[in-house]
């Protein structure tokens, strides 16, 4: 009945791959957070070491499994709470600086990589299942 309006209809060919620069931003800046370096990382992070690896391992594998596109529900599930924990205590989980607002941005991003597929190249998309036949 009513069509879509836009100035480049062509452009709507390739919005499967939105998600992919979605997640490959998310990766990113999960591995980038958590591999950055403070000049008083003991006392920017929590005051037990083994809280501090753990916290950068979520955040590593999570931005791994995420920029790779496997597990990227879950994956991003783990992000989101971060960054949502980053939110409201920053120096519990990230040791560098970070405005407020590039957090809601990431948080944005993970919720949104919840909903949205993986795109085009990622293991996700290689791993469905039939359940038809």
């Amino acid at each position: 009945m009513f069509g879509i309006v836009t100035l480049f209809p062509e452009l709507l060919n390739y919005g499967f791959y939105a998600p992919v620069l979605l997640r490959v931003i998310l990766g990113i800046f999960a591995v980038y957070y958590s591999l950055s370096k403070n000049e008083n990382v003991d006392q920017a992070l929590t005051t037990n070491k083994s809280t501090n690896y753990f916290i950068k391992a979520l955040f590593i594998i999570a931005g791994i499994l995420v920029f790779i596109g496997l597990y990227t529900q879950l994956a991003s599930i783990v992000l989101a709470v971060l960054f949502l924990i980053a939110y409201f205590k920053p120096n519990l989980v990230i040791a560098k600086p970070i405005s407020k607002g590039e957090i809601i941005l990431l948080l944005v991003i993970s919720i949104s990589m919840m909903i949205l597929p993986a795109g085009h190249i990622a293991f996700d998309s290689s791993f469905v299942i039939n359940f038809e036949n």
